[in-house]
């Protein structure tokens, strides 16, 4: 799964200067939209005005943590190298994890924000 993640991350790395555009541009839409036109924006329609700021987001904060992962652990190295190895891997495993939930929670608010306009 972290191979998975580091070939996406260096991916959006090529396109990194898009998605801050993308998140800066989402992020202001969503303040006009909530702030200023709080009259005209109902409760059903916030949730498709936050979606894309989140997409965004999660794709940026993706690839600032996978942009690099630690090595797998050589046979010929050290004992508490090796160590160290595997415990910063099974945590990058535990935050590829979490990655994984947080985009299957933006995959359904997604498809909420979508049936609300179908």
């Amino acid at each position: 799964m972290l191979e998975f993640y580091h070939k996406l991350a260096l991916k959006l790395d090529k396109v990194s200067w898009l998605l801050w555009l993308g998140l800066a541009g989402s992020v202001v839409f969503c303040g006009y939209a909530l702030l200023l036109e709080r009259d005209r924006v109902s409760g059903d329609q916030e949730l498709a005005v936050v979606v894309p700021a989140l997409w965004f987001f999660s794709m940026i904060a993706m690839k600032s943590w996978f942009i690099e992962i630690t090595p797998r652990p050589r046979d010929d190295e050290r004992f508490f190298t090796r160590l160290g190895k595997k415990a910063k891997r099974a945590f990058s495993g535990l935050i590829a994890l979490v990655f994984s939930g947080i985009t299957l929670a933006v995959v359904f608010l997604t498809y909420r924000a979508i049936m609300f306009w179908v």
